[in-house]
């Protein structure tokens, strides 16, 4: 069992604000795992809304190769919500 580095329902509670202590790349772990979860509470409501917010924010460009790659592979699996990309 993994445990989360950000507490993403506090980063949501407080209005999405990033967490400048997290490295990035355990962050975008961290929302690429939500952003195949079969909640949509967690993978729309949670993962795409933060990840929406802070990569316009710029503040996910040191990882967004792996993001990007990550979500191009993710075309192939079996799994609806893993193909899906945003609402």
């Amino acid at each position: 069992m993994s445990v989360d580095f950000v507490d993403w329902s506090a980063k949501v509670a407080d209005g999405y604000p990033f967490p400048e202590a997290a490295p990035a790349r355990q962050i975008a772990d961290e929302l690429l795992a939500m952003l195949v979860s079969p909640g949509p509470e967690i993978r729309d409501g949670l993962a795409y809304t933060t990840a929406a917010r802070w990569i316009a924010g710029g503040r996910l460009d040191e990882v967004l190769g792996q993001l990007g790659d990550t979500a191009a592979s993710r075309f192939a699996r079996p799994e609806v919500q893993a193909r899906a990309l945003g609402r």
